[in-house]
């Protein structure tokens, strides 16, 4: 259906004949317009036709705030929380007209399986039919309401909320729940004050009638500050739901284990005290283990001769630990820097791991294969959580991390012969003997807390080779192998920083004041990524980054004063893997010419650039290039076709782009596009090779649907086999002022 929508100024008292002319033909001009649309519309409907799609859609289509963190979510075997989620959806589902915003809490112990619960009450499709939206918000220990409502932002555009002013922030949240009946899944809840809750309620109270608020915590008291209608205690897993629960997640059936490998995990499973985590948890580890003397270890240890349950979780994910493969307990150790829920890039992951020398270098593979396949096996140990890919944002794919000390709310640093990571957020941290005395200490961060002085003790962990700290400190550039700095108020890094020779990631984040990098950054050789953020007075890249020889990651985004980058010296660069040059308006250039052969992403969105270099077309590893709104891209090259790896070419928002090049279709891997620009010329493309673009998701604009030759041309794109595409715009013209748009969906 087109829908037209005219605003029209009514003025009562019109003062001379002049202006009564000009509405005279300001009304004739509409009147043509409209004419011209009707005859538009109905040779849009002759293709809409031919498209043969399903049912058309509302037009309301839900979003799921952090849709990453929903997707992940196995299908449920346990019988007892199938009858408790049927019992938490039905008092969500409960509706009087008039109610305010009701709240729901789970409360459990930690490891219990409650944002498990939640995910999956999310899934429900009474809930999807019910609620308008969902939105997922990960609450964590410490609770600053700025923070909160940041992260509720997010949720409900999925933009980041640093990029944006407070009071930006509050009137969006505002706007969009104001009289929406929503889902508000707020996870992980530690905060007890009633004040501090009824504050934040302030901004989701406006909700439409039968909104609701699902709260997990492990705290009773939480659940009373938030004023809770219904409260539901999570009960432990029978032995049997946890005997089900160990054989789903280990891949292990009953009737195929021999008997005694049946008796000693039973009894190891018993002893997990029904809490999911627990058994999840063995069941990963032994799941590889082969050996039954390996079984009556776990059995027999020490470690479970406690008699508190929260105890007895972390004996059992203590062992889970000690059971890991040696060259993966390091890796699992770093991921303990990371508050429980946080996400983490696995690139980014690995790259820590390579600087921390816990990658074995040895066997010959790259350090970031060899990386990826530790990753892997922790997946598979069940000792890290994934994402599953959301190419609208990020390729890579992202991860949740549960480690051993996020698990559980106290630790018993006896457990623990070797601390590597400190993770300090908020308040007057007091640091005592125990975490003084432990000198291996890999990686710090420090975040919001209050000091009257830096903490001298961090200098004599002489293996530091992470530090996050929110104020700058010189003396750390020689202590650190990384550095990631947030929030930064200098206008300068020291020369003194191509000292550091070992420095492999440098990350500066929201360092407003900084002007230009050094000539000696050029000194640090073993650089391999370069992460420069939201530098709002950053005007220009030093020659010497081509000097960087081993550089393989260039983020520059969000610098919207940057005036220079030395294109001739990037282009050197033979091992760069990925280049991010986003948001920076005053680019209008890429490399003529490139060296390097390894690059797999190219993000250039929000950017000047009116072409693509041919180069680009050379580069046979790029899967993924990012175009998106760059409102002055012309044309593509057409060798563009012959990139077979390509996944993601994302081209929203390319509103001057005039067509894509013949052959399009070639492209089969392609599962992200946007835009699909038809041309009238022999070199053009065609809409019939959407024909074989069959895993293209996501959403859609075609444009220049009156470029099409028939209506067979337009059926030949057999886009009814296509269940991934979400939604579908179709515009008869190209230009903004031209089309007219009907949304599908399948």
């Amino acid at each position: 259906m087109v829908t037209i929508i005219l605003s029209l100024n009514i003025v009562q008292k019109p003062k001379s004949i002049m202006f009564r002319c000009k509405i005279a033909q300001k009304i004739k001009s509409i009147n043509a317009r409209f004419a011209a649309i009707v005859k538009q519309r109905s040779n849009v409907n002759i293709v809409v036709n031919s498209l043969q799609m399903h049912e058309v859609v509302r037009n309301e289509r839900r979003t799921f705030g952090e849709l990453s963190l929903l997707g992940s979510v196995e299908v449920s075997k346990i019988s007892t929380r199938d009858k408790e989620k049927d019992s938490i959806v039905s008092k969500l589902l409960e509706f009087n007209e008039g109610d305010k915003v009701l709240t729901v809490s789970i409360i459990g112990l930690g490891g219990s399986g409650k944002t498990t619960l939640a995910k999956h009450i999310c899934h429900d499709d009474r809930i999807k039919t019910h609620f308008r939206a969902t939105y997922w918000v990960h609450v964590s220990r410490e609770f600053n309401m700025e923070k909160l409502i940041g992260k509720l932002f997010e949720a409900i555009t999925g933009k980041k909320f640093d990029l944006h002013s407070q009071q930006h922030i509050i009137d969006v949240v505002s706007d969009k729940l104001r009289g929406e009946r929503f889902l508000l899944v707020l996870d992980d809840a530690w905060h007890d004050s009633q004040h501090d809750w009824e504050q934040f309620m302030v901004y989701v109270y406006n909700g439409g009638s039968g909104s609701k608020i699902l709260l997990t915590t492990r705290d009773k008291q939480v659940a009373d500050a938030v004023k809770s209608r219904f409260l539901f205690n999570l009960a432990f897993l029978s032995e049997v739901d946890s005997w089900n629960l160990f054989q789903q997640s280990s891949g292990l059936v009953e009737k195929d284990m021999i008997a005694e490998f049946i008796q000693v995990g039973k009894e190891i499973v018993s002893k997990c005290g029904g809490v999911p985590l627990a058994v999840k948890t063995l069941a990963g580890i032994l799941s590889e283990k082969k050996e039954i003397h390996t079984w009556r270890a776990i059995r027999g240890s020490n470690l479970w001769n406690v008699k508190d349950i929260e105890d007895r979780v972390f004996a059992s994910l203590k062992l889970s630990y000690l059971h890991l493969q040696d060259h993966l307990k390091p890796c699992f150790t770093y991921c303990s820097i990371f508050p429980k829920g946080s996400v983490i890039n696995k690139d980014t992951l690995i790259a820590q791991w390579i600087t921390h020398g816990f990658i074995n270098t040895s066997n010959g593979k790259r350090p970031e294969d060899t990386g990826s396949d530790y990753f892997d096996s922790l997946v598979k140990d069940k000792m890290v959580t994934t994402l599953p890919k959301n190419m609208t944002r990020n390729h890579t794919r992202r991860c949740i991390y549960l480690s051993l000390i996020n698990c559980t709310e106290k630790v018993n640093w006896g457990l623990f012969k070797n601390i590597h990571a400190i993770h300090v957020s908020g308040g007057n941290p007091s640091f005592g003997k125990e975490i003084k005395k432990h000198r291996r200490v890999c990686s710090v961060i420090l975040e919001d807390i209050i000091v009257s002085s830096f903490p001298l003790f961090i200098l004599k962990f002489e293996y530091l080779g992470y530090l996050r700290i929110f104020e700058t400190f010189q003396k750390l550039f020689q202590a650190a192998r990384i550095c990631r700095h947030f929030m930064l108020q200098i206008a300068l890094l020291p020369e003194s920083i191509g000292m550091l020779k070992k420095l492999r990631t440098l990350e500066l984040w929201r360092a407003h004041d900084l002007k230009n990098l050094p000539q000696s950054i050029g000194d640090c050789r073993n650089l391999q990524s370069l992460h420069l953020s939201s530098c709002k007075r950053l005007s220009e890249i030093p020659n010497s980054i081509g000097k960087l020889e081993d550089l393989r990651s260039l983020v520059i985004i969000y610098n919207a004063n940057l005036q220079h980058i030395p294109l001739e010296s990037v282009g050197k660069l033979r091992n760069l893997r990925m280049i991010e040059l986003e948001c920076c308006g005053n680019i209008q250039d890429v490399p003529s010419s490139f060296a390097f052969q390894q690059l797999h992403t190219l993000k250039l969105s929000q950017s000047n650039i009116t072409m693509l270099p041919q180069c680009i077309t050379l580069m046979e590893n790029l899967d993924y290039i990012d175009l998106g709104y760059c409102l002055r891209l012309e044309e593509l090259p057409k060798g563009i076709v012959n990139l077979k790896r390509l996944e993601v070419l994302h081209l929203m928002g390319c509103d001057k782009l005039r067509c894509l090049p013949s052959g399009f279709g070639r492209l089969t891997r392609l599962k992200r596009l946007g835009l699909f620009v038809i041309g009238c010329g022999g070199d053009d493309a065609r809409i019939s090779e959407l024909r074989n673009l069959g895993q293209i998701s996501g959403d859609m604009v075609i444009m220049n649907i009156k470029h099409s030759k028939d209506a067979d041309d337009a059926e030949n794109t057999h886009l009814k086999q296509n269940s991934n595409i979400e939604s579908l715009a179709l515009s008869w013209g190209r230009e903004v002022e031209e089309h007219t748009e009907d949304y599908c969906g399948n």
